[in-house]
């Protein structure tokens, strides 16, 4: 049993896992809040082209406190539910091997979920024989396989700061703040969440106030983060002004355009 994302590193594991064992393995993926409404999609639609074999099992992590309090670690516990729920399932359907994507590149981010992998007992064989992503993108192209030059899209989570709480209405503003980015031709990006909390003095007579008029204590800045090298087409074709209005009608009160530019991982200090 495979644990499938519709990514490069998963569907190339199931492509050979297919190869190998033929109509005695199965793809699962898990369709959970922190997985964008695309990327479910996308990876159904990979799995249907590819004549994989796919079961979807749905889990909201969102109930666990440990997860949705968003702790520096909060990567161990979502996978350990994760996982536990593959495990559990491929016990109940006759599933003796549960493998998962993860890489030799893993090993060098900073990867909390990788101590839950293997305390589950989850077999890693891409990154046991050190394939590293950049050569299994290399082999996917030469096999044909569609996902070679998909970008990674880790989950919502990763958008917001560790501590700040997460939930469902929050990822919904980050989703369809990428979802518009997408839309308009940027593959590589990200949209950090940031909330604000605001103290009005005592006293003052002063409230913050939304457009509507309505007082606010927390308000949320956007901060996009886009190659350098889209910057000047970003500004060019008139992509900033669209995006502001966007962002702003699905609840940012600030939207910026982070000047380092896009890089993974940019909470992992």
């Amino acid at each position: 049993m495979v644990a499938y994302s519709g990514g490069v590193d998963s569907t190339f594991l199931a492509y050979i896992a297919s190869q190998v064992v033929g109509d005695r393995m199965v793809c699962v993926l898990v369709d959970s809040p922190l997985v964008p409404r695309k990327e479910v999609n996308f990876a159904v639609r990979i799995a249907s082209q590819m004549g994989l074999p796919l079961r979807i099992i749905q889990v909201n992590e969102l109930k666990e406190p440990q997860i949705s309090r968003n702790s520096f670690d909060r990567c161990y516990f979502c996978k350990f539910k994760r996982y536990s729920l593959l495990r559990e399932f491929a016990m109940t359907n006759g599933f003796s091997v549960l493998l998962d994507g993860s890489t030799a590149s893993d090993a060098i981010d900073y990867r909390p979920g990788w101590l839950a992998i293997q305390e589950i007992g989850v077999k890693t064989p891409l990154k046991d024989v050190g394939f590293y992503k950049d050569e299994i993108r290399t082999i996917s192209r030469e096999l044909g396989l569609p996902t070679a030059n998909k970008p990674s899209s880790p989950c919502l989570a990763t958008r917001v700061p560790y501590g700040q709480l997460l939930d469902l209405r929050d990822l919904g503003m980050i989703e369809s703040a990428e979802n518009i980015l997408h839309e308009l031709g940027y593959e590589d990006v990200r949209v950090r969440h940031h909330l604000c909390e605001v103290e009005t003095p005592s006293g003052v007579g002063l409230e913050l106030r939304d457009k509507t008029g309505v007082p606010k204590k927390e308000l949320y800045l956007a901060r996009i983060e886009l190659k350098p090298s889209d910057f000047e087409r970003f500004w060019r074709e008139g992509h900033g002004n669209v995006v502001v209005e966007f962002l702003r009608n699905v609840g940012y009160t600030w939207v910026t355009l982070d000047l380092a530019g896009y890089r993974k991982g940019s909470y992992d200090l």
